[in-house]
């Protein structure tokens, strides 16, 4: 693993165009002087907003050059930000400096400007860690990221120095971004699910891999198990639907358990003031007392049932709210959640509750295959050891 944040493709295609010709020196400056400004808080800045604070924070050289960066990528790229895209291209020698110290493209640049799904960009995959940690989303779709995490962990441990696990999480967040830039992953709730795109990435490598049987084989695994999930979550929502109401709330009260909550208690039927269930959480430092609306419906939840719970809040010395439901919510509902002045109500609907059943495997069990395949890295190492004793 050469690049740790690892920068979105569709942002490195402009950037290779406005570097190519740029000398190398002048990419470092820009680099390094961006980096040295701060704001303060009497003069705070916003550094996502190039627009700003290019023209009131910069001058001179500096000015010219960032300008350049964030006009010539079409306002895609922001100058702050280039230490992932620049550790990348030079990485892989995508430029490389001329004797003069000028930025030349390289045949992989070419590549990798011109062909998606090309050479340069699959070798990225592979020596990056991108193509087993899709493999990883195929294989476990849906997928949550602290369940990739120790996949990942395994691939970073092999191929870099990087032991903290907190680095190796953000470094897999970077790449995971980078693919659902390409379509070949999209989130469903909590969860990735890898696209069709992402299947036909799988498939296009490995072929030339392990041979087009095998993969033939891998993409009927996939396809089983998709198909498994999406039964799977038809079923919690029939079953969600037809379940006594005073039921569910017990379910919900189980899953907030299993999500960390403490003190969690079903209210009685009757005089709840819109309030199903309470429950304490820790938030950073701080442990807050919440109260819960659980409904069972067909349809939406109207904006009634949000003032009622806000309006009980109160009543339980709670400081903020949730309505859990196997429906959705209706638009106004949704705008009022969050209103100013008001207290913060979560709105949780039939997909994200499922989402969150399966996570924490409330009212679902996960079931481990184990699947046998060559490792070719064996015969590898073995060959290569051949080859030193000869």
């Amino acid at each position: 693993m050469k690049t740790p944040f690892y920068p979105l493709y569709s942002k490195i295609r402009p950037l290779l165009r406005v570097f190519d010709g740029m000398v190398a020196a002048d990419v470092l400056d820009l680099k390094s002087g961006l980096f040295a400004m701060r704001g303060t808080p009497q003069d705070p800045a916003d550094w996502q907003d190039p627009d700003t604070w290019i023209p009131e924070r910069t001058s001179g050289r500096l000015r010219e050059l960032a300008s350049q960066v964030w006009e010539g990528t079409g306002r895609l790229v922001n100058p702050r930000y280039l230490m992932g895209s620049w550790l990348l291209i030079r990485n892989h020698e995508l430029l490389i400096p001329d004797g003069s110290g000028v930025l030349q493209i390289t045949e992989h640049g070419r590549d990798f400007l011109k062909n998606a799904e090309g050479g340069t960009v699959r070798r990225l995959d592979e020596e990056e860690g991108l193509g087993d940690l899709l493999r990883s989303i195929a294989a476990r779709s849906p997928v949550r990221r602290s369940d990739l995490l120790p996949v990942f962990s395994e691939y970073a441990l092999r191929a870099s120095s990087i032991k903290a696990a907190s680095t190796i999480n953000s470094f897999m967040r970077y790449r995971i971004s980078n693919l659902i830039d390409r379509d070949y992953v999209e989130r469903s709730g909590f969860s990735y699910v890898v696209t069709e795109s992402g299947l036909d990435w799988i498939k296009g490598f490995d072929a030339n891999v392990i041979g087009q049987s095998r993969v033939e084989d891998a993409d009927e695994i996939f396809s089983i198990i998709r198909r498994h999930q999406g039964s799977t979550r038809n079923e919690l929502q029939e079953k969600l639907a037809v379940m006594d109401p005073y039921q569910f709330e017990h379910l919900v009260k189980e899953l907030l358990v299993a999500m960390g909550y403490e003190d969690v208690e079903v209210t009685s039927k009757s005089n709840d003031g819109g309030v199903d269930v309470i429950g304490r959480i820790q938030v950073g430092i701080s442990e807050i007392k919440e109260v819960i609306q659980v409904k069972r419906i067909q349809g939406n939840v109207g904006r009634p049932a949000l003032d009622k719970l806000r309006g009980s809040l109160h009543r339980f010395g709670a400081v903020r709210g949730s309505i859990i439901t196997n429906g959705d919510f209706a638009k106004g509902t949704r705008d009022a959640a969050f209103e100013a002045g008001g207290a913060p109500i979560t709105l949780i609907n039939g997909e994200k509750l499922i989402d969150l059943m399966i996570e924490h495997r409330v009212g679902v069990k996960k079931r481990v295959f184990e699947i046998l395949e060559i490792d070719l890295d064996s015969f590898d190492a073995a060959a290569d050891a051949g080859d030193d004793s000869a």
